[in-house]
């Protein structure tokens, strides 16, 4: 809210709308997700650039280290909406998720037990910023897969740096079904994933971006891998015509 209201002020006090630069390597998801959904929904910002820059974490290659040693949270995880992408929902539809993952796999799969959805795909990181991020990330959620028989035709694999991508092969694949289900997607993967994501539920309207809320984070030592993401977001709604 306060970041909001800091942004909102900003344009008031401009008399037109903005330009923002977000830099989402150092940028929790939710506060992003939210900065960006709520800047195009309400014609604060005309465009968005944002910067990301990949990270090794531990070091440049994880080698045989244990993946538990990769872990960004303690505790049990609760899911909140984002702010601007709450989506709609009709009770008489199925609950569908769409999964982006990551390195914490059995939290993953702890709140889509609760949350008991009728159907999952997956979003999956491939290829990583690391080459063994991809086997780690399989092994992790292996059981998550396995359990809601999640069938390689609902895995969707992206770049784990690249937004764009992920709104494009969303697009591509139409795997959301509005007609029959409530549609929710689930950010655990990395943050590029959670920001295409996101770029999709503005996009189509319907879809519910679910934040994880962990109960305390655990800070981890990240290296930079030297790689570097720009994404620019014009908002062209004023240029499309009404007639």
């Amino acid at each position: 809210k306060q970041i909001f209201e800091k942004v909102l002020r900003f344009r008031e006090y401009e008399g037109r709308p903005i330009k923002i630069l977000l830099d989402l390597s150092t940028c929790p998801r939710y506060y992003a997700l939210a900065l960006v959904g709520c800047s195009l929904s309400y014609g604060i910002a005309e465009h968005i650039s944002i910067f990301y820059a990949e990270g090794a974490y531990g070091g440049r290659s994880m080698g045989s280290a244990a993946s538990n040693e990769y872990v960004f949270s303690k505790g049990h995880w609760r899911t909140v909406p984002v702010p601007s992408l709450q989506g709609t929902f009709d009770p008489e539809k199925k609950r569908y998720y769409l999964v982006s993952v990551g390195f914490e796999g059995p939290k993953t799969l702890q709140v889509i037990n609760r949350e008991d959805p009728d159907s999952i795909s997956i979003l999956f990181p491939q290829p990583g910023f690391i080459r063994d991020y991809v086997a780690v990330t399989e092994a992790e959620n292996r059981e998550l897969i396995h359990s809601y028989k999640v069938d390689d035709t609902e895995i969707i694999r992206v770049h784990a740096g690249d937004a764009v991508a992920v709104w494009k092969s969303l697009h591509e694949a139409t795997i959301e079904k509005p007609y029959r289900d409530n549609v929710f997607y689930l950010c655990t993967g990395t943050k590029p994933h959670a920001l295409g994501l996101a770029l999709r539920a503005l996009a189509l309207g319907f879809p519910t971006v679910l934040y994880r809320v962990p109960e305390r984070h655990n800070p981890l030592f990240v290296e930079p891998t030297g790689n570097f993401w720009r994404f620019d977001i014009q908002d062209l709604s004023s240029l499309v015509s009404t007639t």
